[in-house]
């Protein structure tokens, strides 16, 4: 769960080595990640808080069926960072 101005979000993260990007572990992950989240956690909705800036994650989240729906800015280390929040939401 993540905090967000919306409320907490159930969100699909990952943090990979850089020399296992771009080679499929990503999207694999957040696939199975949504489909658990959906199949036995029952959740509605699934998120994924990405920076503006993260182009690849943000393809990720579009190759898992999420849409973008909201954004909001964190403010780390004195550093103002704009986030996206791509969402999807359960089929049931």
């Amino acid at each position: 769960m993540q905090e967000t101005p919306y409320g907490d979000k159930l969100e699909i993260g990952y943090l990979l080595n850089r020399a296992y990007w771009h080679k499929g572990f990503a999207a694999e992950c957040a696939a199975a990640c949504k489909e658990y989240a959906f199949q036995v956690l029952k959740a509605e909705e699934v998120t994924s808080i990405i920076r503006d800036n993260n182009l690849a994650s943000q393809k990720v989240a579009l190759r898992n069926g999420m849409e973008p729906t909201k954004t909001f800015v964190k403010h780390y280390h004195g550093i103002d960072m704009p986030h996206i929040i791509f969402s999807i939401k359960s089929q049931k």
